[in-house]
C-alpha cells in the first residue's frame, strides 16, 4: 500500500510518501523523494512512525497506521495535529508573497504568530524599527532592501502586513488576497514584479 500527502510549510510545499507492506510490515517514508525511514520486517502491522520535515527539520511528522479489521487507515499528523487542522491553522498564521525581481522569482513568508520571516525557504535575520504608523521589519531579498510594514487595519481590529521591496509594495499571494483581511486595498493581478 502506498499513500501520499502534500504539506505546505514556510519553506515551501513538501510531498510525503508512505509505503506499507501489509504482509511483511515493511514501512518506508519518503519526503520530497528522499528516504527518511525504512523498516523492512515488522511483526506489528499497526502503530506510529515519527519523522522530521522541513528544510531545517523543524516540524515533527507522524504517520498513524490503524485497521478496522478489514483494511488499513493511514493518518498524517504534523506537530501533533491532524494534517487538515495543521493546514487550516498554518494558513491563518502565515502570509506569503510571490514576486519577481531582477528576473528571479522569490517567496517571502511571514509567520504572524512569531514574526519570523522566511525568504525562499530560509529563515532570515531581520531588524525591527518602530515608525509613526506601526513597525517596519527590515531585511534583504538577495541584494534588494526590503521591509514588512505592520500597521493597524483601518476597517477592523486586525493588523495589516505589507511587504515593500526597493520601496515598492509587493502584492500578497493569491491565497492571502482571497482569504485574509488586512491586505492592502490594491486590485490584484498575478504575481508582483519589482524593478
Amino acid at each position: 500500500m502506498s499513500h501520499q500527502w502534500e504539506v505546505e510549510l514556510a519553506d515551501g510545499k513538501h510531498t510525503i510518501t508512505f509505503m506499507h507492506g501489509t504482509t511483511s510490515g515493511k514501512r518506508v517514508i519518503n519526503v520530497d523523494g528522499d528516504e527518511l525511514l525504512r523498516r523492512n520486517w515488522m511483526f506489528k502491522l499497526v502503530g506510529e512512525e515519527f519523522f522530521n520535515i522541513g528544510t531545517k527539520k523543524d516540524h515533527e511528522g507522524c504517520i498513524s497506521i490503524s485497521t478496522d479489521g478489514l483494511k488499513y487507515k493511514y493518518s498524517l499528523f504534523i506537530d501533533g495535529k491532524p494534517l487538515q487542522e495543521f493546514t487550516s491553522e498554518w494558513k491563518k498564521s502565515m502570509k506569503s508573497w510571490h514576486f519577481e525581481t531582477s528576473g528571479e522569482l522569490h517567496l517571502v513568508v511571514l509567520d504572524m504568530d512569531t514574526m519570523k520571516i522566511f525568504i525562499d525557504g530560509e529563515m532570515t535575520n531581520a531588524e525591527g524599527d518602530f515608525v509613526e504608523d506601526g513597525t517596519e521589519t527590515h531585511f534583504s531579498v538577495g541584494s534588494h532592501p526590503a521591509y514588512i510594514l505592520t500597521t493597524p487595519s483601518s476597517d477592523s481590529n486586525t493588523m495589516e502586513h505589507i511587504l515593500f521591496v526597493n520601496d515598492e509594495e509587493v502584492l500578497p499571494s493569491s491565497e492571502d488576497r482571497a482569504t485574509k483581511p488586512g491586505s492592502s486595498k490594491v486590485k490584484w493581478t498575478g504575481h508582483s514584479q519589482v524593478q
